[in-house]
């Protein structure tokens, strides 16, 4: 039962639910999930079961793809539609073109501040719990980096815009989709969200949690392939399950230790440059 298992999480359901749902049903095993996604997105969610959820921080880092449906001219609190429409406004009259440059300016690195109906915590407690009694708190902005955002659709008639959006950990779809109307010149809410991509897996390779106990697991190798990969002797492999220090040809700052049977085995990281000596940052062997 150790490995990675593709979930495809339902409408309504939190991250958690599914990790509990898989914690009934194999209460022996550790279960973990890498990335949470808000209840109302369906999609991706890639959980981790048994010693597999020493991954979870290496997945965390990976870039994540999401297809959202922006709904113009109507604003909630949650930034979607799980929470009631508290303001309306004009839609301005544009074409796909204009909608095309509003997206790609929000190509590359900026700073994007949390919204209130999140699972941040202010002094202990999370925010969404504080916006359900109507309290603001100032958050600090966060630096994201969207490497890529796509228009999918347009549906002029209903003032819905469908988009794709590559980003880095952290980045919330929600503010995005609202960043997204104010410079179109109007306000909106998400009315869809779909995490497709995540660590070069796919959501069509997903399952919903009812077949976990059918699932096979991922391959490690693929969902680490991020990461400069590099396959050693059987004599280093015995050196890394002993946790001593290897001597290296390369000069990266850190590497993934495969064995010649294709299973991972540490994360190592360069400790000495002049002698390439590296050192265990974490045995991942399952």
């Amino acid at each position: 039962m150790d490995g990675i298992y593709l979930i495809n999480k339902r409408r309504d359901w939190t991250s958690f639910d599914v990790v509990k749902y898989i914690r009934k049903h194999f209460p022996t095993f550790k279960v973990g999930h890498s990335g949470t996604l808000d209840p109302f997105a369906t999609g991706l969610l890639i959980v981790l079961v048994g010693k597999a959820t020493k991954l979870v921080p290496y997945l965390n880092e990976l870039p994540k793809t999401y297809i959202a449906t922006l709904k113009l001219g109507e604003a909630t609190v949650s930034l979607d539609s799980d929470s009631p429409i508290t303001n309306r406004a004009d839609v301005p009259v544009f074409d796909e073109e204009q909608i095309n440059e509003v997206l790609q300016s929000f190509t590359g690195e900026s700073m994007q501040t949390p919204p209130m109906v999140s699972a941040l915590k202010k002094d202990g407690v999370p925010l969404y719990k504080l916006a359900r009694q109507g309290i603001e708190v100032e958050r600090k902005p966060r630096r994201i980096y969207i490497s890529a955002i796509n228009l999918l659709n347009y549906d002029s008639k209903n003032n819905l815009i469908t988009f794709e959006a590559e980003v880095t950990s952290g980045t919330y779809i929600r503010t995005l989709g609202s960043d997204i109307a104010s410079k179109l010149g109007t306000i909106g809410h998400l009315v869809a969200l779909q995490r497709s991509k995540n660590a070069n897996f796919n959501v069509e390779d997903a399952k919903d949690v009812s077949e976990i106990a059918s699932l096979q697991p991922q391959s490690v190798v693929k969902a680490l392939s991020h990461y400069k990969q590099v396959e050693v002797s059987d004599e280093d492999a015995q050196k890394i399950k002993y946790g001593q220090k290897l001597r290296l040809p390369y000069d990266e700052q850190d590497l993934i230790a495969i064995s010649k049977t294709n299973e991972i085995l540490a994360h190592l990281s360069l400790e000495n440059k002049n002698e390439n000596l590296y050192k265990i940052a974490r045995g991942l062997f399952l």
